[in-house]
């Protein structure tokens, strides 16, 4: 799994909540989590949308562009239905609230993992 997130702190907490038994890629920039995912096959990317320098609605696309399949997990403070929409559309598969809950990852990776469909939080019940 990767995490790409600026802010250190989000990174932390996201691995937290990940817990063990993963192999884990952290990526700081949208430049660095691009060059990590182009060069190692991941299961999952949990993505900041909010970053200086190459964003992350850019950084998705981009993901997106080099593997159509890619499991890409947005997670942004920014709720606005068509932020949301707008990554969803652009391929997302889901798109948490950050700061993430425990819960919201867990159902994150059990869905991936059981072919389950993911809720978009705050455009479906949770």
């Amino acid at each position: 799994m990767l995490i790409v997130d600026d802010s250190l702190v989000a990174r932390m907490l996201l691995k937290k909540c990940l817990g063990e038994g993963f192999v884990l890629y952290e990526a700081e920039t949208g430049e660095e989590g691009l060059d990590l995912f182009r060069s190692i096959n991941m299961d999952l990317v949990f993505l900041d949308l909010n970053m200086p320098g190459m964003g992350g609605f850019e950084t998705l696309k981009a993901m997106i562009r080099f593997n159509p399949q890619a499991k890409i997990a947005v997670i942004s403070a920014d709720r606005q239905v068509s932020t949301i929409m707008s990554c969803v559309t652009a391929g997302a598969c889901t798109v948490l609230k950050k700061p993430p809950r425990e819960e919201s990852i867990q159902k994150t990776i059990h869905a991936l993992e059981t072919g389950e469909d993911l809720l978009i939080e705050g455009i479906q019940n949770e």
